[in-house]
């Protein structure tokens, strides 16, 4: 029997004095009288507990008299008899050694009602050890005291427990340890839902209508509790048992440390209950599969209207290991029917581990299949196939397999080993949509992503993937509005398998590529490599990526003949690269194509091809081969906007300026070999916007109009800023040199014909400033012949020397001041040719006689000797002496 608890227990618990007896039904304590209370006769004095009254403000402590019973001395006031407050009953058949509990808030004596009900845990007397009460916390031997509470060792020893005594009690039995209370009611479905007893357990003889026993728990359900264990032997029934509960209730599990095997797959419809599924970390937690078949297989039943934006399926933290090569798909989520609309879900796969428990050997054929899904998170998951796959064929078909999904995330995720890391496919229009891969590592994989639908689909990012890929980085087919940008995608099997992709997108439109780093260090000889190749759809923009290869025939960027409207600027690779831009011989039109590098193939017009097509224009060049003479009046198949840079690798191309083809100046031209013309369309006229010819020739003007001021170099006022210089660097004799040259159609060759030009030939870079005038028809620099005139570098002026001049009847001047050889009489000098305003200097080596008349006006006739001198100067018409000098 227990005993009545101290005074000092009383003040720590709320303890009122014990009562020798506590009434079984109803009793009259206006008339009183010495009455039998549960079976004894009550004596004068008589602490009893009245708790059974009709009228239950009567209820509480009463001292028997033989009169009216009055309440007892220290149970009068609301304070004693607060709610909380026990009292234990010494005597009695039914309530003896059983403690009571106030249960009424701050009662109103006299007034409210008093429940006074069964208490399992008041009135304690210490024992030989004694008895220690610090804060809520008993020590051990303090739960002998308890009649309620007892400990059990076995769910057989708590069925058995008198729950009309004992309400609480704490179940020791190994993995299933808890504190359960007896709780009344109909709790008969939880009890069939929970056939293992780990949460509702029948107690004997009581229908489980009445009650049932209840495991007290505050967070996630233990599968331990349900009967699996970590010994390995199969917990198929009971993990399925945990994973219905868990279903059911709405309630998270949490798996233990250690390994729970199972053997088979687990198998169940959720409808639109969620699974939430928790453990302590990958290889700490683990779940093991020795089935052919294993894994989880879960159905979501959607309805129509219903969304659930909570999590669904949660499920991370721990590992999921398979004991068999090909050992099924580890997890697959289905959410059907696939068509019902206004419906969606989230689940979110996290921190988890997929792989063989051999990893030499087994491994899982799929990691993660979701079907149907919607608003899938996969975030710092772990899917590894067999390690020693040196290289392909390997075995694990899948990391993520993503069929009909929309918005489904990868996020900063591990594939190794495998044939294909990440794939997202799609049969069904609206879905495939908002598919991202982000910060995943890639690595031994044939394929890394692969994005595929047979209607159009939106992805919204691939982003910064390291992607280690035997055939192919990324490949994707109908996927429109996609940003694939800052991926790093490499080959390091040194494999033959080819063609490989570091990017293949095949149709759809208004793709972005940027910022990618692609490399090709494969086996050498391997042929037909490509870092993004764009096959078919239309408006791609194709942007600084960069690409590496250390083996022959790798292009950068290749578009075929279904790609149009595509736009490829600035990307760059390195000298082994065969081209940045490559095509298939025959690509679509209406490309803008620029500033990438190196440029190393080019579309080149067919020989002969006077109107020639630049609809095939890859690379923003396009050169000439012509074997004959050929006049380009326009170019072909062009679109608004489109520009190029001719280069004209032949000396047989002429450009026919006209309606639409409009070249600066107006003017035809014969290209020099290795000259350069760029051009733009607008409207349906291609204009001509910069020319460099290798001769140096520059024309300046506008493709609007022909050129007003070629060039204009403006100063400040009363400035003499120098705003224009042309050097040479040459600390020698070098010449820096200003040439001018007016050319037609024909045989005409371009060259400089006259020109300035600047010798130094002092320190400092000073030197003589000259002009020159060529009379050859070459396409050779100017040199010291052509020098006409100039300056020395004091400022001295110097007029041009000719070659000798023989003595004839008409003598032609070959320069300002020219030697006359012979002795012939002149009678005239040829004036052709020359401007007027000029004045020329002849000396004589001999004697002969200028005969004044015909077109020499002259003071007289002049005799010569040698050495004399004879200065004229022409009008025009005629040539007037100036003067004459007889020189010894």
């Amino acid at each position: 029997m227990a005993q009545p608890a101290t005074a000092a227990v009383r003040l720590l618990t709320g303890e009122r004095e014990p009562v020798r007896l506590a009434t079984t039904g109803n009793i009259d304590v206006d008339t009183g009288g010495l009455l039998t209370i549960d079976g004894v006769v009550t004596e004068v004095g008589d602490r009893v507990l009245v708790k059974d009254q009709t009228d239950g403000s009567e209820n509480g402590i009463r001292t028997a008299s033989e009169g009216q019973w009055y309440r007892a001395a220290d149970a009068r006031t609301a304070r004693t008899m607060q709610k909380g407050m026990t009292v234990r009953v010494q005597e009695g058949a039914t309530n003896a050694d059983k403690v009571f509990l106030f249960n009424t808030d701050d009662p109103q004596v006299g007034d409210d009602d008093i429940d006074i009900i069964p208490d399992t845990v008041a009135g304690i007397v210490p024992g030989a050890t004694g008895l220690v009460l610090l804060g809520k916390e008993l020590v051990s031997d303090v739960r002998n005291y308890l009649d309620t509470a007892p400990y059990v060792a076995t769910r057989t020893a708590l069925k058995a427990l008198d729950t009309t005594k004992d309400i609480v009690a704490l179940l020791t039995e190994p993995n299933r340890a808890g504190i359960f209370v007896w709780r009344a009611g109909d709790l008969s479905t939880l009890v069939a839902l929970d056939p293992g007893e780990a949460l509702w357990i029948k107690a004997d003889a009581i229908a489980t209508t009445a009650g049932a026993w209840v495991r007290q728990v505050d967070g996630p359900y233990n599968p331990l509790w349900f009967g699996c264990t970590i010994d390995g032997v199969a917990s198929d029934t009971a993990f399925g048992r945990f994973i219905d509960v868990l279903v059911a209730t709405s309630n998270p599990g949490q798996l233990p440390t250690g390994t729970i095997t199972l053997a088979s797959k687990i198998t169940k419809n959720i409808g639109q209950s969620p699974l939430r599924l928790y453990g302590s970390g990958t290889d700490v937690s683990i779940l093991r599969w020795t089935a052919a078949d294993g894994g989880f297989d879960i159905t979501s039943t959607r309805v129509t209207g219903f969304v659930q934006w909570s999590r669904q399926i949660d499920i991370r933290d721990f590992s999921l290991k398979t004991n068999q090569a090909s050992g099924g798909t580890a997890f697959k989520h289905t959410l059907t029917p696939a068509s019902i609309s206004n419906c969606t879900s989230v689940a979110n796969f996290a921190n988890l581990s997929f792989i063989g428990e051999d990893t030499n050997a087994d491994y899982w054929t799929k990691g993660i299949h979701i079907v149907d899904g919607w608003n899938t998170t996969i975030e710092r998951c772990d899917f590894k196939g067999v390690d020693d796959d040196g290289q392909t064929p390997f075995l694990q078909t899948h990391g993520v397999y993503l069929t009909r999904c929309n918005d489904c995330h990868v996020l900063s995720s591990h594939f190794y080993h495998m044939i294909n890391g990440i794939v997202s496919d799609s049969d069904t229009p609206s879905y495939g949509d908002g598919v991202a891969v982000i910060d995943c590592r890639i690595v031994g994989v044939d394929n890394g992503i692969i994005l595929t639908t047979t209607t159009t689909a939106s992805a919204m990012a691939i982003f910064g993937n390291h992607v280690n890929a035997y055939v192919q980085g990324i490949y994707m087919n109908g996927f429109a509005y996609t940003e694939v940008r800052d991926n790093q995608i490499f080959k390091t099997n040194p494999s033959v398998i080819t063609p490989w992709y570091g990017i293949e997108a095949i149709g759809g439109f208004f793709n972005v590529f940027s910022g990618n780093d692609i490399a090709m260090p494969g086996t050498a000889g391997v042929t037909t490599n490509f870092g993004i190749h764009l096959s078919g759809g239309n408006g791609h923009i194709v942007t600084s990526n960069k690409f590496h290869d250390t083996t022959s025939t790798f292009y950068g960027v290749y578009l075929t003949a279904g790609a149009a409207g595509c736009t490829v600027i600035g990307n760059r690779a390195d000298s082994t690269v065969d081209a940045v831009v490559g095509t298939s011989g025959t690509v679509g039109t209406g490309h803008h194509i620029r500033n990438n590098y190196p440029v190393t193939v080019v579309l080149t017009f067919t020989s002969g091809d006077t109107t020639p097509s630049v609809g095939a224009d890859l690379t923003g060049v396009i050169k000439t081969a012509n074997a004959g003479a050929t006049s380009i009046t326009t170019f072909d198949d062009g679109y608004d906007g489109q520009e190029f840079e001719l280069l004209v690798t032949d000396d047989n191309t002429t450009l026919v300026n006209g309606a639409t083809l409009s070249l600066l100046g107006a003017q035809n031209t014969l290209v020099p070999n290795g000259g350069v013309l760029r051009f733009r369309k607008i409207g349906s006229v291609w204009y001509e916007t910069y020319r460099s010819y290798a001769v140096g020739n520059l024309i300046v003007g506008s493709y609007t109009k022909p050129p007003q001021s070629p060039v204009h170099a403006y100063a400040a006022a009363n400035s003499f800023q120098i705003v224009e210089r042309i050097e040479n660097d040459n600390v020698g004799a070098g010449v820096a040199a200003l040439g001018f040259s007016v050319t037609g159609s024909g045989a005409e060759t371009r060259s400089a014909k006259a020109g300035l030009g600047f010798t130094r030939n002092a320190s400092n870079g000073r030197g003589l400033l000259d002009v020159f005038l060529r009379t050859s028809n070459d396409t050779s620099d100017f040199d010291a012949t052509d020098i006409k005139s100039g300056w020395n570098g004091t400022g001295i002026f110097h007029n041009f020397k000719g070659a000798d001049a023989a003595s004839a009847a008409t003598v032609v001047p070959t320069g300002n001041l020219f030697h006359v050889t012979g002795t012939t009489g002149i009678t005239s000098i040829s004036g052709t040719n020359i401007r007027a305003g000029t004045t020329i200097r002849m000396i004589f080596d001999g004697i002969l006689t200028v005969t004044a008349g015909s077109n020499l006006k002259m003071a007289g006739n002049f005799t010569t000797s040698a050495s004399d001198m004879l200065v004229m100067t022409w009008d025009g018409t005629n040539w007037y002496e100036e003067g004459r000098s007889a020189n010894a």
